[in-house]
């Protein structure tokens, strides 16, 4: 973080009075906690913002972290894109598809730490060293000597916790560092309360379902859900998998209630790129798809069958 870069988010901040923050589709805590960082940072410089969503808003951590944290965050479909002289995306990008921001809608401010993507002309915070995007915006409030509130400091804590699934997985130096900064200002209790929210029962008949289904062979386990009812069960589903010995890979797919297909992969293995294997195979489905080396997901259209096969043939050749 330098001079340089507050000045220029300064200076395109004095166009606007009023953004629309907007997180990806089905929001997770990183996203969350990255609006909310953003709306404090943007009224600093007195500019109004409302943080929205698309998708939904279902996963009981996510929505155990809303309500514990009192976090205003609007479905999008309650607001008018027309109310807004700019828009932000946080933990996506404009050209990830994940995310509810029309195509004809420019980002005048992207905050992400997935891979640089062609993402327009507007400001891009991106970082795709650290663990999470909300730690991009907690170095922007070390620069300017601003200390974070005991919620901003929970929601971060645990997003950064959620994120690098407790630092098992892609994160750096600066992460662990502020972690370790914020956790003594963080409510510890609060954080107990959001990671043990009760789950539905739903989802494990889901997870029974995945398990009658599932194949695994070298270390790779696929399985397919079928349609599901909630888009969220197909990450959940993946992460718990993917704590299972024996397993190096795991990729599950769901059928969304639109009737576009879903999917979710996690690997341990360095030198597979998850991000860019479902990207590149969600694109030839008429999909699209991104994320991190080691956990990724992706939507997409057309054959599920089609899509498992070459996944299963990309991770086998690596």
């Amino acid at each position: 973080m330098t001079k340089i870069d507050v000045e220029r988010l300064f200076s395109e901040l004095k166009r606007f009075k009023n953004i629309l923050i907007l997180a990806h589709d089905n929001p997770d805590p990183d996203a969350i906690c990255t609006g909310t960082l953003l709306q404090d940072l943007f009224g600093r410089y007195g500019v109004k913002s409302t943080l929205a969503y698309g998708g939904v808003l279902r996963r009981r951590e996510n929505l155990k972290m809303v309500e514990e944290l009192k976090i205003d965050i609007r479905p999008i479909h309650s607001l008018n894109f027309s109310d807004f002289d700019g828009f932000a995306l946080v933990d996506t990008q404009k050209l990830s598809g994940n995310h509810s921001l029309p195509e004809q809608i420019e980002a005048n401010f992207t905050v992400d730490h997935h891979a640089v993507e062609n993402s327009g002309n507007g400001l891009l915070l991106v970082n795709e060293n650290v663990g999470a995007s909300s730690t991009i915006l907690v170095e922007y409030f070390e620069f300017l000597k601003e200390e974070l509130t005991e919620a901003q400091a929970t929601a971060y804590c645990y997003s950064i916790l959620a994120d690098t699934k407790e630092f098992s997985r892609e994160y750096c130096d600066e992460d662990i560092v502020l972690y370790k900064k914020y956790i003594q200002l963080a409510n510890l209790p609060q954080i107990s309360r959001i990671k043990q929210a009760k789950k539905p029962l739903e989802l494990y008949d889901f997870l029974k379902i995945a398990m009658e289904m599932k194949t695994l062979e070298q270390g790779v386990l696929m399985s397919y859900l079928g349609p599901v009812s909630m888009v969220d069960f197909v990450p959940e589903i993946a992460d718990i998998f993917s704590g299972i010995e024996s397993i190096d890979t795991v990729l599950i797919v769901g059928q969304a209630p639109d009737g576009d297909f879903v999917g979710s992969a996690r690997t341990g293995l360095d030198q597979l790129d998850l991000s860019k294997i479902l990207s590149n195979l969600a694109r030839k489905h008429d999909g699209k798809g991104g994320g991190h080396h080691k956990m990724s997901g992706c939507k997409f259209k057309g054959n599920h069958q089609s899509f498992m096969r070459l996944f299963w043939e990309e991770v086998r050749g690596k």
